[in-house]
């Protein structure tokens, strides 16, 4: 009788401290998977900041909304936060909704920064802004809100979900087609596929959730002859550049139907060393074609192989 009631209360001590260093090895895993998803959250919205200034010829207003910074915004006048960006006619509530800011996207609203009902130059939607931030949260408030359908698209046909790709969030992707903001195997009306906007945003994790799911191969071309490797060009990301041509993207060699190379994409880009990584490689391609240096490459490689063996 005593071992029992002995054992009745000493067990679960004995086990919970048996427990306490798998318990602590969870915490700590936790700890580091929250730090990991931190850094990717940061290094997402990088991305998209550097696509934004790229794209869009912003001024310090239009930089302000999409960072969500509210005490920069008051600093602007109601004329200066009611101006659009120089390209693409982004408003200033089109800018916070695309960094994903719903106070800096509301306070533009109140100060006349433009409606939820505004669309940019090519028609975009305020929701289709919204998508590309991936904050699904902020989608449905603008949906909910007038800021433009799930079934809307633009001018050139594209949709909430080719906007969610193009921001980079699998996750974004994922709810926007739920919401039948478009198939996965649908492109635009330029036959712009998914993984062409994927690659064009810069993330090589939204371009792999793509092609696994019928968003397109990396092979495809669109209507005007360009390859997945021009789109990466134009993203002016180099890691981007680099995975599309080591996995069947296209080659830095191969032309749209114009007759413009993936190099030409890479300067419109506003990445100099986006354009100097692509040249770069065409160099080495040409060294490497010509006969001395074709016999150089072969007596490296016999080299290397005599090392390795």
């Amino acid at each position: 009788m005593a071992w029992s009631v002995l054992t009745h209360w000493t067990l679960p001590f004995l086990r919970a401290k048996e427990l306490r260093p798998v318990r602590h090895a969870c915490t700590k895993w936790q700890l580091a998977a929250d730090e990991d998803g931190q850094e990717r959250e940061e290094s997402d919205r990088a991305r998209r900041f550097n696509w934004f200034l790229r794209r869009s010829n912003a001024q310090p207003v239009h930089i302000a909304a999409f960072r969500g910074d509210v005490s920069a915004l008051k600093e602007f006048s109601p004329g200066e936060l009611a101006t659009m960006t120089a390209e693409r006619k982004f408003s200033t509530v089109h800018c916070a909704a695309m960094g994903g800011h719903l106070d800096a996207l509301l306070y533009c609203l109140a100060q006349g920064g433009g409606r939820m009902s505004d669309l940019s130059y090519s028609g975009s939607s305020v929701t289709q802004c919204a998508a590309f931030s991936g904050n699904i949260a902020l989608i449905q408030y603008c949906v909910k809100n007038g800021g433009g359908r799930f079934t809307d698209g633009t001018i050139a046909g594209r949709t909430v979900t080719h906007w969610a790709a193009l921001g980079g969030s699998v996750e974004a992707i994922r709810f926007c087609r739920q919401k039948k903001g478009g198939n996965m195997s649908t492109p635009n009306r330029r036959g712009v596929s998914l993984t062409h906007f994927a690659a064009w945003g810069g993330s090589i994790t939204a371009l792999q959730y793509c092609c696994s799911h019928n968003g397109g191969h990396m092979w495809f071309r669109d209507q005007l002859g360009r390859t997945v490797t021009h789109w990466a060009c134009y993203s002016g990301d180099i890691d981007m550049i680099e995975y599309c041509c080591r996995h069947g993207g296209g080659t830095l060699r191969n032309k749209a139907l114009n007759g413009e190379g993936p190099l030409a994409y890479a300067k419109r880009s506003n990445n100099p060393e986006a354009v100097e990584y692509c040249e770069r490689k065409l160099r080495e391609e040409e060294d490497a074609a010509r006969p001395e240096g074709a016999a150089q490459v072969a007596a490296e490689t016999s080299a290397g192989d005599g090392v390795a063996h």
